[in-house]
């Protein structure tokens, strides 16, 4: 199994509000564009990634205490890429396309140290159902041309596509304005076609809420 290293950059955005059949229900639309490069252990190989994914959410809002807000509901997103690997002559850019169904749940809670306020939140992320692009071991984008289009979409479930994402973060507010400092944990594992692909990312998360 080759293993690759490297630096990743993403810009995220993302936009929420409660809406008017009920106080307690939100929707969120969220969308991220991001790329990396990335080496092998002997730095002998190069990958160049590029990707972007967009979502849309609905959720429900409790507050079983005055200072914590916890949010639970549903995500559908839609997400896609380029992989460019230089040593790769079969397919030297390999393309990648899912969209899928997730639970999704984030807690907020605000506390006080002196007089300044902290927000503590988190948010987890997980598909539960989809379809994802992956070709046959070993074809070539020119043989799915040509007319092979056999076991190139599949159901995605947490039997053979996992993915967990998670972001723990501290904002301070300014005003309206909350600044982030957080975690970010991405973890991708995927088997379909004999072909089997694990990613993981940790993340610095630096954020401004409005």
């Amino acid at each position: 199994m080759a293993r690759f290293s490297g630096t990743e950059v993403t810009l995220q955005g993302e936009w929420s509000k409660r809406l008017p059949q009920s106080q307690s229900l939100g929707m969120c639309f969220d969308a991220e564009i991001g790329g990396a490069t990335l080496f092998n252990a002997r730095r002998t190989k190069r990958m160049i990634d590029f990707g972007l994914e967009t979502g849309w959410s609905l959720f429900s809002r409790l507050r079983p205490l005055e200072n914590l807000r916890v949010d639970v509901g549903g995500r559908l997103g839609i997400g896609g890429g380029l992989l460019y690997i230089a040593s790769n002559g079969n397919n030297p850019v390999s393309a990648r396309a899912d969209a899928d169904l997730s639970v999704v749940a984030s807690a907020g809670w605000e506390i006080k140290i002196g007089k300044q306020r902290f927000l503590l939140s988190d948010t987890f992320r997980f598909p539960i159902a989809g379809l994802f692009f992956t070709p046959q071991y070993g074809e070539s984008y020119y043989e799915i041309y040509l007319g092979n289009h056999s076991g190139l979409v599949h159901f995605g479930s947490p039997w053979n596509r996992v993915h967990l994402h998670n972001v723990v973060s501290v904002g301070l507010p300014v005003g309206r304005t909350v600044l982030e400092i957080g975690y970010g944990l991405d973890y991708l594992s995927v088997s379909a076609n004999h072909l089997k692909t694990r990613i993981l990312r940790d993340s610095f998360v630096l954020g401004v809420r409005f």
